[in-house]
C-alpha cells in the first residue's frame, strides 16, 4: 500500500495485516526501482526505531527489469542480515514465482 514515487512510504502487509515499512530510494520509471526497508508493521503500528530493528535498517531491496528476446528478466538484489538468509533463500523464489504467475495472465 502506497505510492511508487521516489520518497514515498510504502507499506507491504502479510495476511495478518502485519508487514514492513519502507521508502522508495529510487525509480527511474523503466527498469530499476529501489526500496529503502526501515521497519516492522505489527498490529497496525509502525516500528522504526526499536533495537531490533537498528540491528538491520535500513536494507535495500532493489529490482532491476531487463528486456530478452522472450520477456522480461527480473534481477532482484536485496540486503539481509545474516539471520535473515535461510528464510529469504526459502521464501523469496515462492513470491518471485507467484508474481511471474501474476504477470503472465
Amino acid at each position: 500500500m502506497g505510492s511508487w514515487d521516489v520518497g514515498a512510504t510504502i507499506r507491504f502487509f502479510d495476511t495478518n495485516k502485519d508487514g514492513m515499512i519502507g521508502e522508495i530510494a529510487e525509480n527511474n520509471g523503466v527498469d530499476f526501482i529501489s526500496i529503502r526497508m526501515l521497519g516492522y508493521i505489527t498490529k497496525g503500528v509502525d516500528d522504526t526505531t526499536s533495537e531490533e530493528i537498528l540491528t538491520w535498517a535500513p536494507s535495500y531491496e532493489n529490482y532491476t527489469y531487463r528486456s530478452t528476446t522472450t520477456g522480461t528478466q527480473l534481477i532482484v538484489d536485496v540486503e539481509v542480515s545474516n539471520e535473515w538468509i535461510d528464510f529469504m533463500n526459502k521464501t523469496y523464489p515462492l513470491a518471485l514465482q507467484r508474481l511471474k504467475e501474476i504477470c503472465e495472465r
